[in-house]
């Protein structure tokens, strides 16, 4: 699900347990990102692996939140498409030997 609100703009992934006595869904893990171009950039990504989110969410169920967000994490940087800078982000004073300035 995607989501804007509060100067937010997330992506959330939801559960729901059919056999509930009142199925609610409920979220179960969620990504905040700095803008909404990279939001739906990152949305796209997890799109196109969507046979993934099964496994994904049985990881956040079982471990944690934090569990897929490593594991997302560690996916995107190896895939050489998301790895370029979004147009909008600031990438002033990022260099190799210095880190971002504040």
């Amino acid at each position: 699900m995607r989501e804007t609100g509060f100067r937010r703009h997330e992506i959330l992934m939801l559960h729901r347990d059919p056999e509930d006595v009142i199925p609610m869904a409920r979220t179960i893990w969620t990504v905040t990102c700095p803008n909404p171009a990279t939001r739906d950039r990152l949305l796209r990504w997890l799109q196109d692996r969507m046979d993934r989110w099964t496994g994904w969410g049985e990881m956040a169920m079982d471990h944690c939140a934090h569990a897929p967000s490593q594991h997302v994490l560690a996916l995107v940087m190896q895939d050489p498409g998301m790895a370029r800078p979004t147009v909008g982000l600031p990438t002033e004073g990022l260099t190799a030997d210095r880190p971002p300035l504040r």
